[in-house]
């Protein structure tokens, strides 16, 4: 898929509910969306990744890769990533207060 340039600038972008690992997860509009914008805060609020559905039935697929990679990226770019676990990424809260990849866990 053809890079696009952002259309969009914003202070900050508020991210939640996406549950990758779902078989209905729209991976594919998140990336999009990631493709079209910039900011200086992305914060990852609650359920980006669905550890329930994955410990059930595994399901990964090139677009849940692409809207990771777009977010690292991001992260690695200078945008201040932060990802705040929810309910169905509960796993995470054992790592609160560590950075991975440029990606603050509070």
């Amino acid at each position: 898929m053809p890079e696009q340039a952002a259309t969009h600038h914003y202070r900050s972008i508020f991210v939640s509910d996406i549950h990758l690992g779902l078989r209905a997860c729209r991976a594919d509009l998140l990336a999009d969306f990631l493709r079209r914008v910039t900011c200086d805060q992305l914060y990852l609020v609650g359920d980006i990744i669905d550890g329930g559905c994955l410990r059930k039935c595994w399901y990964w697929d090139r677009h849940h890769d692409e809207a990771v990679r777009l977010v690292l990226e991001m992260a690695r770019d200078g945008v201040a990533v932060t990802y705040i676990p929810g309910n169905h990424d509960e796993v995470l809260r054992g790592w609160l207060g560590l950075e991975i990849t440029g990606v603050r866990l509070n």
